[in-house]
C-alpha cells in the first residue's frame, strides 16, 4: 500500500481507547500502474473517498463521526463503538458494490477502480499519533491476503471483500439483511507471521476458479480453501458453506 499521510480527527481518548470498534480497510488495486497519470491518481482518490463516504452515509453511518486515515491508494476507516458492526457489513457492502459497478461503467480505464475491502472489529487504542491495536493489524493482514488478491486479479470483479471469522459469525452468518451468507467462502492463509481464517466474497464477479494449492509441508504458509471451490452464479463459493445455508 502506498503513502502514510494521515487525516486524524479530534477524537477523545476516553471515547475510543480500549473499546470495540468496527474497522474498515480499503485499497485500490493497480493504483500505481504506469497507465495512470498523476492527475488520474488524483481523480481515483477523490472518487474512492466519495464512494466510501456515500456508501457509509447511505448505510446510516456518519462519515464525519468516523476516524479515517489516508493511505495513498486506500483508506483506513474506524467506526465509532456506538455503531454496530452489522451496519457497516450490511447494507454497506451491497451499496458500495453497486456504486462501484456504476462508476466503472462510466469511467475510462485510467480512472477505473477495482477495490479490495477488509472488515473486522476489535479493541482499539489511542496515542498521540492516532489509533492503533492488534485489531487494526489483523484487518491490514486481511487486506493483503493472497486469496483476496488472487480473486481480484483473476476475475472481472470490481470489488473483493474479506471479513474476519468473528465478524462473519456475529454479523453476517445469521442472514439478517441483504448479504447472503452462502455467497462467502472460508479461506485460511498466511500473511507474514499471522495465520488467519477469514471469509470472502466477490460481488458482481462472473468467474473465479482458483488452482488448488499443492500440499504444503507442516509449518509452511500458503492459501487453503475449505472444500472444493467452484463458481456458482456470480460469486465464489465452496463446498464448505456458511452455517444455516
Amino acid at each position: 500500500m502506498n503513502g502514510t499521510i494521515a487525516h486524524r480527527q479530534d477524537l477523545s481518548p476516553q471515547a475510543w481507547s480500549s473499546r470495540n470498534c468496527t474497522i474498515l480497510y480499503t485499497d485500490v488495486a493497480g493504483f500505481s500502474m504506469p497507465h495512470r497519470t498523476a492527475s488520474d491518481r488524483e481523480a481515483v482518490r477523490l472518487s474512492l473517498y466519495e464512494l466510501l463516504r456515500d456508501a457509509l452515509e447511505e448505510s446510516g453511518v456518519s462519515w464525519a463521526a468516523c476516524y479515517h486515515e489516508d493511505r495513498g491508494d486506500g483508506v483506513l476507516v474506524i467506526v465509532p463503538p456506538e455503531i454496530p458492526t452489522l451496519a457497516v457489513a450490511d447494507p454497506f457492502l451491497t451499496i458500495l458494490a453497486a456504486a462501484l459497478r456504476r462508476y466503472n461503467r462510466r469511467a475510462g480505464a485510467a480512472v477505473a477502480i477495482r477495490m479490495r475491502v477488509a472488515l473486522h472489529a476489535g479493541l482499539v487504542s489511542r496515542d498521540a499519533e492516532g489509533l492503533n491495536g492488534d485489531a487494526i493489524i489483523h484487518t491490514a493482514r486481511m487486506l493483503d491476503a493472497p486469496p483476496l488478491r488472487e480473486a481480484l486479479n483473476s476475475t472481472d470483479a470490481h470489488l473483493a471483500f474479506m471479513t474476519s471469522a468473528h465478524v462473519f459469525d456475529t454479523a453476517i452468518s445469521g442472514d439478517f439483511g441483504l448479504l447472503d451468507p452462502g455467497s462467502f467462502t472460508e479461506v485460511d492463509f498466511q500473511v507474514k507471521e499471522s495465520r488467519i481464517t477469514a471469509w470472502m466474497c466477490l460481488p458482481n464477479s462472473k468467474a473465479f476458479v482458483p488452482e488448488p494449492p499443492p500440499p504444503s509441508p507442516p509449518g509452511d504458509g500458503g492459501t487453503h480453501f475449505h472444500g472444493q471451490v467452484h463458481v456458482s452464479g456470480d460469486l465464489v463459493v465452496g463446498t464448505k458453506a456458511a452455517p444455516g445455508t
